[in-house]
Order: C-alpha cells, then structure tokens, then sequence
C-alpha cells in the first residue's frame, strides 16, 4: 500500500491550478514521479470559482474543485500498487 503523502497531494494540487486556466470545465492526464513511483491522475472535475472584490480590484478565485470521474495511480517498476489517495484530502490544498 502506497500512503499518499501532503508532498504528492502539492504536486498534484500544484499541477492542476497550472492547468485549470479560465476553464469551468477540467479533464486532465497527470503524471509524475515522486520517490521512486510513478503516479498518474486521470480525472474530470467542475471547477467553482468565487468573485472577491478588493477597495482597489476584484478578481475571480479558485473555490471548489467537484470531480465528476477520478482515478489514481501508482506504480513501482511497472507494478502497481494500491493507495489512499482521497479527492476529498487533494481538495484541501486548493484552499
């Protein structure tokens, strides 16, 4: 069993903002290497954003990621192995 660390949830959460642009709409095919494992996100999600008004701007942020189809992989020399990863964790690093 693969435990997913807050590192591998950054990266993943890192990845995603990068991606996500003006977009509502996100489907996307992540992958990378951390310690030795290969891991890969494939996913679609719903993305919700909030208007902030500042005395000198206003902007549109990040406020929910709601997925609609997610996976998770993990693999170590082509072998794949089970994890924890939780959506429901990942969408806390966008806060």
């Amino acid at each position: 069993m693969f435990t997913v660390s807050p590192i591998v949830y950054g990266k993943v959460a890192e990845m995603i903002c990068g991606r996500i642009g003006r977009s509502d709409y996100l489907s996307e095919n992540l992958e990378f290497e951390h310690e030795g494992v290969s891991c890969r996100m494939l996913f679609s999600a719903v993305v919700y954003r909030r208007h902030t008004y500042l005395p000198d701007a206003e902007y549109d942020e990040l406020s929910d990621l709601v997925p609609v189809w997610w996976e998770f992989h993990t693999t170590i020399d082509g072998v794949e192995l089970l994890n924890d990863f939780s959506f429901n964790e990942l969408r806390h690093y966008f806060k």
